[in-house]
């Protein structure tokens, strides 16, 4: 049987709040296969570290996204700082200055099965391979291309959602090709 709940406002919120950060925390903690964490149990949720610019060098401290490669590097998006890789002990830093990157105003992350990692920004998309190579996409029709979603799909369909400018979607990771506006 479908049960509804009815809730006041502000209880709305709450609960909305808490069902986003437990979404967050899930999200962040599925990615890696490496991290094998239950939250809820102190024998195996480890040990929190906290990471900032101030006390580890890290280039901000907002963070928008974070995900895993298949080699299990991780990727931070750092707010108009570009984004880290962190291999081992060792950061990798990329911005619009050192990278193909569109914009330093990076905002979401998503892999690939070959080892490239899609890099959403403010303006467009940027694309690095597995062997390092970069590239971007950026529609000529639009005046800022906001990335703030990309999904690749099990067929390596690449679908890319925007601010205010709709979705796209294109087949495979060769990014040579034009993407689809939806």
């Amino acid at each position: 049987t479908l049960k509804t709940i009815n809730m006041k406002k502000p209880e709305l919120k709450r609960f909305s709040l808490i069902k986003a950060c437990l979404f967050l925390i899930l999200a962040v903690f599925t990615t890696c296969e490496k991290i094998k964490y239950d939250l809820l149990d102190p024998a195996t949720a480890g040990v929190w570290t906290l990471y900032t610019s101030e006390k580890d060098g890290l280039p901000g401290n907002e963070i928008d996204d974070i995900k895993c490669d298949v080699n299990g590097d991780l990727w931070v998006t750092f707010w108009l700082e570009g984004v880290g890789v962190l291999s081992g002990d060792q950061w990798t830093y990329y911005n619009k200055s050192n990278s193909g990157l569109r914009s330093n105003s990076v905002t979401v992350l998503e892999p690939t099965a070959e080892g490239g990692m899609f890099i959403g920004t403010s303006d467009g998309i940027s694309f690095r391979s597995s062997d390092g190579q970069w590239s971007y996409y950026k529609d000529p029709n639009v005046i800022k291309m906001w990335i703030y979603s990309i999904k690749v799909g099990s067929d390596g369909t690449v679908w890319i959602g925007t601010k205010n400018d709709g979705f796209y979607y294109f087949e495979g990771v060769d990014t040579g090709q034009v993407l689809v506006s939806v």
